[in-house]
């Protein structure tokens, strides 16, 4: 039996994860939304208990993660929304919801490729061309959550992934080496590869992985 927490559960990517988790027997999931989430489908399976409120919240975070053995948070700004501190504010709130956790969960964070910590891991044009679609306040965001989570000092994995896309699912692979322009991730691969992460054991230090599409 393995229990998961889900903060960003609503994007596209949660809703891919929470398809995958649900059809893995033994898993049960809580997941955190602002409201009641909408539609059918594995958002409103049985394995599935949602808990309504502000990831930024550490009240909220810690109901979320209670009874967990991994947390995966994708929280973020949307893409048509100013970057704001969202990510890094929810970051903060589950990081010290999880220092008062005993034991505390695995946390899987996805971050983003081209971030100060990362930024050489891409090729020259990729680092222009992904820091101009992104832009600097975004890549700011990444900055800020990696760093509170290196300073927390707990075992997590970090996913950074390059450009995400809606293709259909390909397979996903951990990136040696530098990323090219022309790196993807489909948002499916993703939703994949953190359930893998959240389902297998944890980590015994900080890890950060470049993933990409098959």
């Amino acid at each position: 039996m393995s229990h998961i927490a889900i903060l960003g559960a609503t994007s596209i990517t949660g809703g891919h994860l929470l398809q995958r988790l649900t059809a893995t027997a033994g898993t049960t999931v809580t997941a955190l939304a602002r409201t009641a989430p909408a539609g059918g489908g594995a958002a409103h399976h049985s394995a599935v208990e949602w808990v309504h409120g502000d990831a930024t919240d550490p009240e909220v975070a810690a109901r979320v993660i209670a009874g967990a053995d991994a947390v995966i948070t994708m929280v973020a700004a949307r893409r048509d929304a100013a970057a704001g501190t969202v990510r890094s504010d929810a970051t903060r709130a589950l990081l010290a919801a999880l220092a008062d956790a005993d034991p505390a969960p695995h946390l899987v964070a996805v971050s983003a490729l081209g971030g100060r910590a990362s930024r050489e891991q891409q090729s020259r044009i990729a680092r222009w061309v992904y820091g101009k679609a992104v832009g600097p306040e975004r890549l700011a965001e990444v900055d800020r959550q990696e760093e509170l989570i290196v300073v927390s000092g707990l075992p997590a994995t970090v996913v950074r992934p390059p450009r995400l896309d809606d293709r259909p699912a390909s397979g996903y692979r951990e990136v040696a080496g530098k990323a090219s322009v022309s790196l993807r991730l489909h948002r499916r691969d993703l939703a994949d590869c953190l359930a893998d992460l959240a389902l297998a054991p944890p980590p015994v230090a900080p890890r950060f992985l470049t993933i990409a599409s098959t």
